[in-house]
C-alpha cells in the first residue's frame, strides 16, 4: 500500500476528509505560501526568523493559508488547524515527493 494511503487510512474518517481536501489545496498554493506551510511545525516567530519576514507578514500568510485550505478560525482552534495542516503537508510531501 502506498504510504499516502496508509497515512490517510490511519485517520478518523472526518479528519481524513479534511486532511485530503487540505492536501489538494496545497497544490494550488503559490511558492511563497508553500514555503511558509513547510514550516508550519514552528511558531510564527520562528517562521519569521527562518524566512526573514516580519512576524506580521507571517501571521498574515498563515491566515491566508488557513483560508485557502478551508480552515477558518471559527472551525477549529489554532492547534487543531496546525495539526491538520501538518498532516496535509506530510501527505503532500509523500504524494509529490517534495521535501
Amino acid at each position: 500500500m502506498h504510504p499516502a494511503n496508509q497515512l490517510l487510512n490511519s485517520l478518523d474518517p472526518e479528519l481524513r476528509r479534511i486532511v485530503y481536501r487540505a492536501t489538494q489545496a496545497i497544490t494550488q498554493l503559490p511558492p511563497r505560501l508553500r514555503r511558509i506551510i513547510q514550516l508550519i511545525h514552528l511558531t510564527p516567530k520562528q517562521i519569521a526568523e527562518q524566512t526573514k519576514l516580519s512576524l506580521t507578514s507571517v501571521r498574515k500568510y498563515l491566515d491566508e493559508i488557513y483560508c485557502r485550505l478551508g480552515l477558518k478560525r471559527k472551525e477549529a482552534i489554532t492547534l487543531q488547524r496546525d495539526v491538520i495542516v501538518a498532516l496535509a503537508v506530510v501527505l503532500y510531501q509523500i504524494m509529490y515527493n517534495e521535501k
